[in-house]
């Protein structure tokens, strides 16, 4: 694996070197050797010494007139000193140089498959224009990665036999050079400070900018320290020594964010305030310090990890129900069980979305735990007697039929829900960017917008609280949806409704919504209009895998139509190279049910009952309870649909998870990086068959 360090190795900031130093000390503790990339960051000092210097010509330029008339002899312009690499870094990391220039001939810099960045200013910069570092990930509190032993690698110790405080302070007004002597002299120490900081004006040393040997030796052995930086704030707590850090620098918010994680938020000062405050500044419960400082370096240690997407880290959730990521399927019931809001549904690289916990919210109940579906909670049926019951069948309307996927089986049901149980049908549609998003509909033209199958991950952010509450009412809902989610709602619910009819879909697997959008935003841009519509089965042409095609509408009103099977989107989600990890590990395959009725395409159809067969869509349908069996019972009419059974109807469809191929997280790696449609392409078998 190839890992760039992005940070400005040219800077004077000791920040950049201990941040780097410490990302690459821990990244070699898992086994990989990154590259440095040198990438100098905008500074605002340097802005304004520019504009110093244009002030300066123009003077130069009235000068040169006078020169004329008095023969005044003008002095040379300084030269500007180039900014180079440290020696520090030369010695320490294998560097390699980035560039500000989109379009800059591609160098080591662009080959890495991750970028790490430190300092959020430096991230603030890069997402400021266009680049290459993708994907870029900051490491925040990177200087806590490893402790002060490990520091002490590079201390140099000072020649300085008197006993000192350490001041590190940029912004050096009257009240904090009188609060920094007040604390010098009610210890009776002397002060070493930083070379280019404002000076004191007693300091028996200085320390040289670039020099962190020196500075980290200063520090370790120093009596106290008072800064206004971040580096220095950090340096000084994990040397556990008595500090103060003052609030007046930009840098404010941050240190206030790091102190409040470490438990140490009472050693932020205000110098305008306190300026006669006694000021011991002792971290005072050492226990309870050390347990934050080793809790908070193991998960920006984890973080980091599994943003690497390394095997130790990337292994489990960030959720308490400490499962397997290529177990979560995102069925959010883990989210919506939560009493407190603690866990959110956050989309990772890939796209796919997974539980996050704020452990500041999180109040350890595990109830989260026990609804899991995939843990001792899977909502799958026990079967009754005579079920399940295996049904191949075909819709008598036409219409319906053919805007349908399959058979037609849900306008039908979604008709009975809404039309005699007076209820509600909950379903995927479009939103207004294109998103597959789960909604509720109370009326048959909404369901409309239900009809076809979504080829993508859909969010269902929110409607399962809905649904319980029309539960609640006493309102029959018809859930539909991938066998996953249903199990998801019946988890969340935690007990049975008898106006919930729970229908689900025989699922190949859930491509990745990171995928789809990409892919619509180069259909946008390639015909110069917004996709509006996607129908991935449009069955003008037929319906079996050979002649059913992809219909794309746009908003100038074009409509283009090709073979699906050949589509490169539509191949690769056949082929499983843009599926969720856990579709390989489902646990709702076969007759391992969770809806009232399962239904889905009767593929082979045309070999095992060519009578049930014309090219327009056949259904499976599988009655799996006995409220299944009510609800087709009322409306079986409007079928025309023989019995069958489950070795006939699996015959050809898959009775065990997809597989999870190597190439699947090739894919993924590149995602970033190619042109969508050229990465799909490249995955496209049948491209050019």
């Amino acid at each position: 694996m190839k890992v760039g360090i992005i940070a400005d190795l040219a800077s004077d900031d000791m920040r950049a070197y201990a941040e780097a130093w410490a990302v690459q000390k821990v990244l070699k503790e898992f086994g990989i050797t990154p590259i440095a990339v040198t990438h100098e960051i905008e500074n605002t000092e340097e802005v304004n010494q520019e504009a110093s210097e244009e002030k300066i010509e123009e003077k130069k330029g009235f000068k040169a007139k006078l020169k004329g008339l008095f023969g005044t002899k003008e002095k040379a312009a300084p030269a500007v000193k180039k900014r180079e690499i440290s020696e520090f870094a030369k010695a320490r990391f294998v560097i390699c140089n980035g560039t500000k220039e989109v379009g800059h001939e591609k160098g080591i810099w662009q080959n890495m498959d991750h970028y790490i960045v430190t300092d959020p200013r430096m991230k603030e910069e890069l997402e400021k224009e266009e680049h290459f570092y993708h994907p870029l990930y900051q490491v925040k509190n990177a200087a806590m990665l490893i402790n002060q032993k490990i520091y002490h690698e590079l201390a140099r110790k000072p020649e300085l036999a008197k006993d000192y405080m350490l001041v590190d302070v940029k912004n050096l007004d009257n009240k904090t050079k009188h609060f920094i002597e007040h604390m010098a002299t009610e210890r009776g120490l002397a002060i070493v400070e930083k070379r280019t900081n404002p000076s004191i004006g007693k300091a028996v040393a200085q320390y040289q900018e670039r020099d962190i040997e020196g500075y980290i030796g200063y520090i370790r052995y120093a009596s106290c320290v008072v800064t206004d930086t971040y580096i220095t704030t950090v340096m000084a707590f994990l040397h556990e020594k008595d500090f103060v850090s003052l609030v007046h620098n930009e840098e404010a918010e941050e240190i206030k964010e790091v102190l409040s994680l470490v438990k140490l938020s009472d050693h932020m000062v205000d110098p305008s305030v306190d300026a006669k405050k006694e000021t011991s500044y002792l971290i005072q419960n050492k226990g309870e310090f050390r347990t934050a400082v080793k809790t908070a370096r193991g998960e920006i240690k984890k973080s980091l990890g599994m943003e690497l997407k390394l095997e130790q880290f990337n292994l489990y959730v960030d959720c308490p129900t400490n499962i397997l990521r290529s177990e979560c399927c995102g069925c959010s019931a883990c989210k919506e069980v939560c009493p407190t809001n603690a866990i959110e549904m956050v989309a990772d690289q890939e796209g796919f979305l997974y539980p996050v916990v704020d452990k500041d919210k999180c109040i350890d109940c595990k109830l989260c735990a026990k609804q899991c579906v995939k843990r001792d909670n899977p909502q799958t049926i026990s079967y009754e007697k005579s079920y399940p019951k295996i049904l191949c069948a075909m819709n008598n309307n036409e219409e319906e039929r053919m805007n349908s996927s399959s058979g037609g089986v849900f306008p039908v049901l979604a008709d009975y829900a809404i039309n005699v149980m007076h209820g509600y049908v909950v379903g995927v549609r479009y939103d207004e960017n294109m998103n597959a998003v789960a909604d509720i509909a109370d009326n048959m033209e909404d369901v409309k917008a239900f009809y076809g199958a979504k080829y993508v991950k859909s969010d269902f952010s929110h409607v399962f609280p809905k649904i319980k509450e029309l539960l609640s009412e006493g309102k029959f809902v018809l859930y539909s949806g991938l066998p996953c989610e249903a199990a998801g709602l019946k988890a969340y619910l935690r007990k049975p409704y008898d106006n919930l009819f729970v229908t689900e879909i025989l699922c190949h697997a859930s491509p990745s919504p990171k995928v789809f959008k990409k892919y619509l935003e180069y259909l946008n841009k390639k015909f110069k209009s917004e996709v509006v519509d996607f129908n991935f089965r449009d069955k003008s042409e037929g319906w079996i895998a050979e002649h059913n095609s992809l219909k794309i509408t746009f908003k100038n009103k074009k409509v283009i139509k090709v073979n699906a099977r050949k589509n490169n989107y539509y191949r690769c989600f056949a082929k499983d190279y843009i599926a969720r990890p856990a579709c390989g590990q489902c646990s709702f395959v076969y007759k391992n049910r969770v809806g009232d009725i399962t239904m889905g395409d009767f593929w082979g159809i045309r070999h095992t009952d060519p009578s049930m067969y014309d090219d327009k869509g056949t259904s499976i349908i599988m009655v799996n309870t006995k409220k299944g069996d009510e609800v087709f019972g009322a409306v079986a009419d409007r079928f025309n649909y023989k019995e069958s059974d489950l070795q006939t109807a699996f015959k050809y469809n898959h009775k065990k998870p997809i597989v999870i191929k190597d190439a699947r997280d090739e894919f993924f790696k590149k995602l970033d990086k190619a042109p969508i449609n050229d990465l799909l392409e490249s995955y496209n078998d049948l491209a050019k068959k």
